[in-house]
């Protein structure tokens, strides 16, 4: 294998077990898929400040892929926000 390729190699196998567990997490203990919901919340609060931090510095990244990141960060946060106050206010 590549040298180059041999740096992704153990985030990935680790991605791959973190998702293994939470999956079976989900299916033993029988936890909502909605109770991820607020980690999301968090993942596209970080893609909106990341855009706009893009923009703000002009750094070496194209206009377009910061409004792209901001869009969805924007998006995921209405999406996720709503799923959020929908599911955890009626409990």
């Amino acid at each position: 294998m590549k040298k180059k390729y041999r740096k992704f190699l153990v985030p990935f196998v680790v991605s791959l077990i973190l998702i293994t567990f939470i999956s079976f997490g989900l299916i033993k203990f029988q936890i909502r898929a909605e109770f991820f919901d607020i980690f999301g919340l968090t993942v596209f609060g970080f893609f909106l400040s990341s855009g706009i931090w893009m923009l703000a510095t002009k750094k070496e990244t194209p206009d377009w892929v910061a409004i792209l990141i901001i869009i969805i960060g924007l998006l995921g946060l209405f999406v996720d926000g709503y799923l959020v106050i929908r599911v955890f206010s009626s409990i």
